[in-house]
């Protein structure tokens, strides 16, 4: 481990139960779900600032989930999951806009989860409860959708995180399936591995997803095994090592959710139930 911060509790710095997180020109940006805020930290896990609060005005949150920062207008898009929308913010916290109600038709949600930015540009949202995927256009159009509930190839049961290839293919987290899911940049079914387990390449929930360019390789987080792994993208998912046992301790892992990488190579994860971040040296061989 290289370090870590945060307790439970709701002052700068302190979590309760954070979900999903991103690292950004060298920030980490954590969505504090239990404490219905965005916090966001410097590499060294140095606290900067946090917006956001419980309510359903603009600018406020309930239980905010997955954070994309897109590259054409440096915009940050959050799913505020329990107010069934994205809502969009400058790089400051500033609120830009919003979309989204509850339901299932286009362009509506039910608990929106993950948020992902395209090579394209389309912004993709995953969806609890509709079993799906949702793509958007930069302002919030909706574009096209794929996926209903079930377990056949390209059916869910409450997907949550999602990636994208520098190709295009979108990495799905179908976390009640205990697989991960990949398609192409139109939604077609490409491959799939993972079932349910405790074994090595075996899930119990997975949940968050990340790709490391770099290494052609993708990290999930395992979530009730208390653990990542991490697959190779060019040798039909094969397991490369796994991080991470249950427990308290430095290195150890309750029910973690997000991952990202920072700019060291170093794994930043979301220590959900021990209300904490974690930053972890990692060995690829």
């Amino acid at each position: 481990m290289v370090r870590k911060w945060g307790t439970e509790g709701s002052e700068n710095g302190q979590f309760i139960n954070p979900w999903y997180i991103i690292v950004h020109q060298n920030h980490i940006i954590v969505s504090d779900s239990g404490n219905n805020r965005i916090q966001i930290f410097d590499g060294e896990g140095t606290f900067v600032r946090a917006f956001g609060g419980l309510g359903t005005a603009d600018g406020l949150f309930h239980a905010p989930r997955g954070i994309a920062i897109h590259p054409a207008n440096g915009h940050m898009y959050i799913a505020d999951s329990r107010n069934q929308r994205i809502q969009v913010f400058d790089g400051n916290g500033k609120f830009v806009g919003k979309w989204g109600s509850i339901g299932n038709a286009d362009g509506q949600f039910n608990l929106p989860s993950a948020v992902c930015i395209h090579p394209n540009g389309h912004i993709i949202v995953s969806e609890f409860n509709n079993h799906r995927l949702q793509l958007f256009d930069v302002n919030g159009n909706f574009v096209h959708k794929f996926g209903v509930s079930g377990s056949k190839d390209g059916e869910f049961q409450n997907p949550q995180g999602v990636a994208c290839d520098p190709n295009g293919n979108i990495y799905v987290a179908d976390t009640m399936n205990n697989r991960i899911q990949v398609f192409d940049a139109t939604g077609k079914f490409i491959r799939k591995w993972g079932s349910q387990g405790h074994r090595d390449g075996e899930f119990s929930s997975p949940f968050a997803v990340e790709i490391d360019v770099k290494n052609n390789s993708i990290y999930i987080g395992d979530q009730w095994n208390h653990r990542y792994q991490l697959f190779s993208l060019t040798d039909d998912a094969k397991l490369i090592r796994k991080y991470g046992n249950p427990g308290k301790e430095d290195c150890q892992l309750l029910h973690p959710r997000g991952v990202a990488l920072n700019e060291k190579g170093q794994l930043v994860v979301a220590d959900n139930l021990n209300h904490r971040i974690q930053i972890l040296e990692i060995l690829i061989k």
